[in-house]
């Protein structure tokens, strides 16, 4: 039976994202700021995770265990549309090629993601606002996580 978590599933994901290179914290001032939750208004181009609905797949008959795969949406906004659909596919190739019983370590607790699984296709959004110059895509996955320490 796994740890209950302490961190939210999103928060994970954004910390493997920064653990692969697709982006950085931004407390460090990188390109490619990574956040949860919530998006500032700049700089230009940030990517974000948001929680979303995730999947129950039953449960274990010995220990009770609920088995879920913790849904997640991945934001990607630029002022040029370009550039956010380049960094929105490669986000989705390192993810679906790199991911495979991923450790994550935050704050003393490690969590294990055993893949990312890709809801539909990399998601153009358009324009963040009528009167914006900046494009969005999104990216819909689910994950099974489970936190060890």
């Amino acid at each position: 039976m796994s740890l209950p978590f302490i961190h939210n599933p999103a928060d994970i994901i954004r910390w493997l994202m920064i653990d692969k290179g697709i982006g950085t914290d931004p407390a460090d001032g990188g390109l490619w700021p990574i956040y949860r939750g919530s998006e500032p208004d700049t700089p230009d181009s940030v990517i974000t995770v948001y929680g979303t609905t995730g999947q129950q797949d039953g449960r274990s008959q010995v220990s009770g265990e609920v088995f879920e795969h913790h849904g997640y949406m991945i934001r990607v906004r630029s002022n040029r549309e370009s550039t956010a659909s380049e960094k929105a596919y490669a986000i989705d190739q390192i993810l679906n090629e790199q991911v495979a019983n991923q450790l994550v370590n935050i704050d003393g607790n490690t969590y294990i993601v055993c893949a990312v699984n890709r809801k539909g296709s990399v998601n153009s959004v358009g324009k963040e606002s009528p009167t914006s110059e900046r494009n969005v895509f999104t990216i819909n996955a689910i994950s099974a996580i489970y936190r060890t320490s």
